[in-house]
């Protein structure tokens, strides 16, 4: 029997706005339910700004748009409400998209022409639901908590009538529910910071409104890969997931430099040539990969060549292309610089720089681990390239890569768009300037004393890495010890006992457990020994393995102030904000310092 590609697999490019308003999906229950946090919210958005920016607001004749990447679905040449395509990959995607449509449609109602309103309303809504015969059917349905999300994001279309239903139904235990929301209302602050103070139904107002809707619905696009058969289709997905679609960029970017070199002589062509088999091997030989080739590349540019205060991935070869085909920078000079940053990059990873010591494997381990955000790295690179051989400016530069990342992006969490902003900035200014106090001016600048100090009093943490974290930095402050014999211990506990009186069942308990007002560290045997027990069991002096027993100074330092923050001998949420106070007004602008 011979094999048939095309019955077996069809692909095609598709806008956003085409693809799910001529189309219905469903979610199996063996995939992911929704799952998408902070971050990945942040990055679509960033995304769609940026593509409001270079394509809609520059008035540019050769619009890029933006690729969403591939989906893979199972299914017959066409979808309906009875016979949906089974989303295989994108599913997080084509849901998050979904309900940033639903938030959008809060704001058409403002538009100032009653026919504009109409008009955005029938686009955006069309992507979201279909008019069936009887009622309405969601473009999207999920497989877990669908339900909850028909009617939160597909049938209520304003703000009001969505915090009506919350009120009404909103369990705060159920994940997926708490994701849904999350997303919805990441995507409400962001619009608001977008249109910033517009009054409504006024020109501006109208044009940015019109804007989002565009980019995403026209500009944002994405690659179909459909295939009725289910073993082709999980093929598929574990394909395009694979590492070597990332390599394909940087791929192209050394063809074209290639290619210029030849035209400028042999000699250039066999430097650029060695110097990428360079490039390649210190990519290759990095412990892992927190940044792909094409970053590294884009970071590097970032900082040495662009003025822009954002450079996106996918930007990057058409920047380097336009500047070979102009003169700007030699091809020569592109893949020196490229090997040069990739060198540096590896052996900050590494640690493998003059001067190194376990103070700064510490900053390292806390920016690769619980602080990591990739935008950090043109900063990291310039410091390395311009103090490779000053062993305390270097120093200085990584500390204060630890602590801006802990202030403005775990604290404050500032919008990956803004951390790209900042660390490429900084990374010129440390470029340009042979003083350093100008750089240190700068990030003082971005992350006022008083800020972060309002920030940390209301911070949670999302990882028991981030936790152990902070408490492990006011420990080392207080002790000026690296302590390694430890377990993260909740004071209230993530799983409470009966004596906590059943405070699990109130609605901010999942909240209040990951302040940091919560959060100690003590020798493993006494947290196993305490587990969920009651706070006068953990404070008593009658018992073996109590704080009493612990050498950590925060555990002495809560006994000491207990009377303070306790409520009636309970410890409550009342108790752990008053901790959190505490902490933010004694530690938190001394141990994360933005002076080096």
């Amino acid at each position: 029997m011979s094999f048939n590609l095309i019955e077996k697999l069809t692909s095609f490019s598709k806008s956003i706005g085409d693809l799910l308003s001529s189309n219905h999906f469903e979610i199996p229950d063996n995939q992911r339910e929704y799952r998408w946090s902070h971050d990945e919210l942040e990055k679509i958005w960033d995304d769609l700004i940026l593509t409001i920016e270079g394509d809609i607001e520059s008035n540019s004749t050769n619009q890029m748009g933006h690729f969403l990447g591939a989906i893979v679905v199972i299914g017959n040449n066409d979808s309906d409400a009875i016979s949906r395509w089974k989303i295989i990959d994108g599913q997080q995607r084509l849901t998050t998209i979904t309900i940033l449509m639903s938030c959008m449609l809060h704001y058409i109602e403002k538009l100032s022409e009653k026919r504009d309103q109409n008009r955005f309303h029938n686009l955006v809504s069309n992507c979201i639901k279909s008019a069936q015969l009887d009622d309405y059917t969601a473009r999207i349905k999920l497989n877990r908590e669908n339900i909850f999300y028909k009617q939160l994001i597909v049938d209520s279309e304003d703000k009001a009538e969505k915090n009506k239903y919350l009120t009404a139904a909103y369990d705060a235990k159920s994940e997926v529910q708490e994701n849904l929301v999350n997303a919805s209302n990441f995507f409400y602050k962001a619009i608001d910071e977008y249109i910033k103070k517009i009054p409504e139904q006024s020109e501006a107002y109208d044009i940015k409104i019109k804007n989002i809707i565009e980019a995403l619905t026209r500009n944002f696009y994405i690659l179909v890969v459909r295939t009725n058969n289910l073993w082709m289709a999980y093929r598929l997905f574990e394909t395009l997931n694979e590492r070597g679609l990332e390599l394909s960029q940087a791929d192209l970017i050394k063809n074209i430099i290639l290619q210029h070199a030849k035209q400028t002589g042999s000699q250039s062509l066999e430097n650029v040539n060695s110097l990428w088999s360079s490039l390649i091997d210190y990519y290759e030989d990095q412990p892992s990969k927190p940044l792909d080739l094409p970053q590294i590349i884009q970071f590097s540019y970032a900082y040495r060549h662009q003025n822009k205060k954002r450079v996106k991935k996918e930007q990057i070869f058409d920047f380097i292309a336009e500047d070979l085909r102009r003169a700007n920078v030699e091809a020569v000079e592109f893949a020196r610089e490229f090997t040069k940053d990739a060198s540096n990059w590896r052996s900050f990873l590494l640690g493998e720089i003059k001067g190194w010591d376990q103070e700064v494997q510490v900053s390292q381990q806390a920016i690769l681990g619980p602080l990591w955000k990739s935008h950090c790295a043109p900063f990291i690179m310039a410091a390395i390239d311009k103090y490779a051989e000053n062993t305390d400016e270097l120093k200085s530069c990584i500390r204060l890569t630890e602590n801006y990342l802990f202030r403005q992006g775990l604290i404050c969490k500032d919008s990956v768009s803004a951390l790209q902003e900042f660390f490429t900035e900084a990374a010129r200014t440390l470029k340009n300037n042979n003083d350093l106090e100008k750089v240190i001016d700068f990030f003082v600048k971005k992350s006022p004393d008083e800020s972060f100090k309002e920030q940390f009093c209301i911070a949670r943490v999302s990882s028991a890495n981030q936790g152990i974290y902070i408490i492990k930095k006011i420990e080392k402050y207080k002790k000026n010890e690296i302590l390694n014999n430890h377990s993260l211990e909740y004071i209230l506990p993530k799983k409470p006992g009966p004596e906590w009186g059943g405070i699990e069942k109130s609605d901010t308990f999942k909240l209040n457990i990951n302040k940091i007002g919560n959060l100690l560290l003590v020798e493993p045997e006494i947290n196993r020994q305490m587990r969920n027990k009651a706070i006068r069991q953990k404070l008593s002096e009658d018992t073996n393995y109590s704080y009493k027993q612990s050498d950590y100074f925060l555990c002495k330092e809560l006994i000491e102030k207990s009377e303070q923050w306790l409520d009636n001998g309970i410890w409550s949420f009342s108790s752990i904000q008053r901790r959190q106070d505490y902490i933010a007004e004694k530690y938190a602008n001394i141990v994360w310092p933005m002076k080096a």
